[in-house]
């Protein structure tokens, strides 16, 4: 999955700045996630709020506590280790 993912044009990348650092650190408590995976996090939470169709924006990780985080947020998520391709398909474009 992982080529077939990274290469899609479904994806955006985007930076990490300080406002993104101080902003994520209260999902850490909240979620009891680490710095890393609340960054991330913070990062899907505001590209939810400048996407006009969130139905598209899906969380890719094998991390089980960063999906269970997401997942509270109301974020929709896919877990590479345990799904298909198609399963990411059906997602990312319903």
């Amino acid at each position: 999955v992982g080529d077939e993912i990274i290469n899609n044009e479904a994806f955006s990348f985007s930076s990490v700045d300080d406002q993104l650092i101080i902003s994520s650190q209260r999902l850490i408590v909240q979620h009891n996630i680490n710095a890393t995976d609340a960054i991330v996090l913070q990062s899907c939470l505001d590209l939810r709020k400048r996407v006009p169709n969130d139905d598209n924006l899906v969380l890719l990780s094998s991390d089980k506590r960063l999906l269970r985080a997401a997942n509270n947020e109301n974020l929709f998520v896919l877990d590479p280790e345990i799904a298909s391709f198609a399963e990411f398909q059906e997602l990312a474009n319903p």
